[in-house]
């Protein structure tokens, strides 16, 4: 099996496989000729394309092995699309890009995936296509995405390539404020439960179905589903949609909900928690909220972030901080107009009954 085909079987790696691949790569034998260097690179990226599915390795040997990567990279002087073995240069800069998105670094990400372009050999896989997709969605990128799934529609096989491509679509034109087209592809028997019920909120104002979807048994019973969730409820313009709320510390006890890597979204929503506990000084609680405010632009999807400034907002505007709640409602305005480029302020339908002129008076 050479190279090529090999960074394409991670599925049937093998603990066998894994051992063979570390002796490979920890063997200083394989530094003395060229053959043995490419071996040794090859088995890297293998390895690392492997820890990204599955994460084996301790960030720290993950960064060595992506370091004597790029050295042997140097070495071998692939530097180009040009040369025999550009692929190994092309798959290692993909690797540096979903090891930044994993690390919440969006915009290197992106900056990164940019690189890639001018360094492909040959067709993309579907899979790739779609991290593109998704990264250039999370850049504020919509007509890229676009793009990109026009290239990716005409490799799609199985139902779930098919409910990938029509749920990022879908998001696309809710995005760009298409509401003829967002609208005529939830019809889709492909789209995604989840979408499906954040449009029941944003068409329709309705909750109880993205409620239904994050309790035990619903189909997006996880941390980071059902903490998306509360920031729905937050932003909401009706009190009682808070009641569902369960601490997070209490939900991390329990069964089955498993954790979430976006700690940002994690720090953001048990800051709200905190903002709404009466028993706080007022100020103190609207500090810790500042102080939070930052890691909006690190949350894992467009919609956690555009929700945190609705969700923050809402608070500061029931607790009279007026001012405060102006700027992040403006925040999230700002950052809707943007992504449709211009054609709303209101991407997620939620500031209909906000008086801004009344809001905007002084404190």
């Amino acid at each position: 099996m050479n190279t090529e085909t090999q960074l394409l079987s991670l599925a049937s790696i093998t603990s066998l496989d894994l051992t063979q691949l570390r002796e490979v790569i920890w063997d200083e034998g394989h530094d003395l000729n060229r053959g043995l260097q490419l071996k040794k690179l090859s088995s890297i990226l293998l390895y690392l394309n492997y820890n990204l599915e599955i994460q084996v390795l301790p960030p720290k040997e993950a960064g060595i092995c992506m370091e004597m990567a790029s050295t042997l990279i140097s070495i071998l002087g692939i530097r180009s699309r040009h040369h025999p073995h550009a692929f190994l240069l092309f798959e290692f800069q993909k690797l540096v890009t979903k090891d930044l998105y994993r690390n919440k670094n969006y915009f290197s990400s992106y900056w990164s995936s940019i690189r890639c372009q001018s360094l492909q050999v040959g067709e993309d896989d579907l899979h790739w296509l779609f991290f593109q997709g998704s990264l250039s969605l999370r850049n504020f990128q919509v007509q890229e995405t676009l793009s990109i799934l026009g290239m990716a529609k005409e490799h799609l096989s199985s139902k779930q390539d098919h409910i990938d491509y029509i749920t990022l679509k879908a998001k696309c034109h809710r995005y760009l404020d298409q509401k003829l087209q967002y609208e005529g592809i939830l019809k889709s028997e492909y789209l995604s439960p989840w979408e499906r019920a954040v449009a029941s909120i944003i068409v329709d104002g309705e909750c109880r179905p993205l409620n239904r979807l994050t309790v035990k048994g619903g189909g997006c019973y996880d941390m980071e589903s059902i903490l998306e969730n509360y920031l729905w409820l937050y932003a909401s313009k009706l009190r009682a949609s808070l009641n569902p709320i369960v601490n997070v510390e209490n939900l991390k006890r329990r069964k089955g909900v498993g954790e979430s890597t976006n700690a940002s979204l994690i720090d953001i929503v048990k800051t709200l928690q905190k903002c709404y506990d009466a028993d706080r000084p007022l100020n103190h609680r609207i500090d810790a909220l500042g102080e939070k405010l930052g890691l909006i632009k690190t949350v894992a999807s467009v919609d956690q972030e555009l929700l945190s400034w609705v969700a923050a907002g809402r608070w500061l505007s029931r607790s009279k901080a007026k001012s405060l709640a102006v700027f992040c409602f403006n925040e999230y305005r700002q950052t809707c107009l943007g992504l449709s480029l211009g054609a709303s302020h209101d991407l997620l339908n939620q500031l209909g009954d906000l008086d801004f002129e009344k809001l905007s008076n002084r404190d």
